[in-house]
């Protein structure tokens, strides 16, 4: 798929499912095998990385980036969010649920994390937060959505294999049916790439998923939502989101 029939600026564009087999067709490739749309395209998110790196935002648009972040890196609309009961494991400064709150997306919004930080702490929201270990019982039930962004699959190696099962058996059992596990980013790279971190997170989190499938006869699903480009090497992968859904 050439990359002048996307606009890449549009992240409607984005999220078609067109694209998204693009760039995983493109990152499963050898790097010397990418079009030049691909390698254009590379650029412009390194480009964009650095230009985020180098700024400093106030807090309401810290917390704007936040949100468009989760959106963006679950595959989640507002409208998916509308009234649903939703827990965000390793929700650090609790922008994203505040943001649910303000919002007047839904009032049943919680985050946990092992270290509340910031607005987080705030008295008023204080029925919205607990600070606690993901591998224990959580402390909402009835969900509709459980996300983390970041905090779980920053943290997928051989070591961390027995927390993270914990951690998603746990959250398996705290969803309603119907309701829905979603973690991201999760990497993903070509055989050929020397990422080698990123090989390893694949391979635990689906060692972890097979297993789970045994207990539980989960099923799962990953979903591309867009390329990271990083470091002085320019370093790709895929980022996906992976979604547990119940019943």
């Amino acid at each position: 798929m050439n990359l002048e029939k996307i606009n890449i600026n549009s992240y409607e564009n984005k999220k078609s499912p067109e694209f998204r087999e693009w760039i995983d067709s493109q990152i499963m490739s050898p790097s010397e095998e990418w079009d030049t749309g691909f390698r254009k395209y590379v650029d412009q998110k390194y480009a964009e990385s650095q230009e985020r790196e180098s700024k400093e935002g106030s807090l309401e648009k810290t917390r704007q980036d936040t949100w468009k972040r989760y959106l963006e890196g679950l595959n989640l609309k507002e409208e998916h969010l509308k009234d649903k009961r939703i827990l965000d494991l390793g929700c650090d400064t609790g922008d994203f649920v505040i943001s649910c709150l303000e919002k007047d997306i839904t009032e049943d919004a919680y985050g946990s994390d092992m270290e509340l930080k910031g607005e987080a702490l705030d008295e008023k929201y204080q029925k919205n937060f607990f600070q606690g270990n993901f591998k224990e019982e959580l402390p909402v039930k009835n969900l509709d959505y459980i996300v983390s962004v970041g905090a779980i699959s920053l943290f997928i190696n051989k070591e961390a294999t027995k927390s993270i099962e914990e951690t998603i058996k746990n959250s398996y059992a705290a969803l309603k049916e119907g309701g829905e596990i979603k973690i991201c980013p999760i990497p993903k790279v070509s055989k050929h790439s020397d990422l080698e971190g990123a090989k390893e997170s694949r391979e635990v989190i689906l060692k972890i998923l097979e297993e789970l499938k045994k207990e539980l006869s989960i099923e799962w699903n990953f979903t591309p939502i867009d390329i990271k480009v990083s470091g002085k090497n320019k370093d790709v992968w895929l980022e996906e989101v992976l979604t547990i859904k119940k019943g």
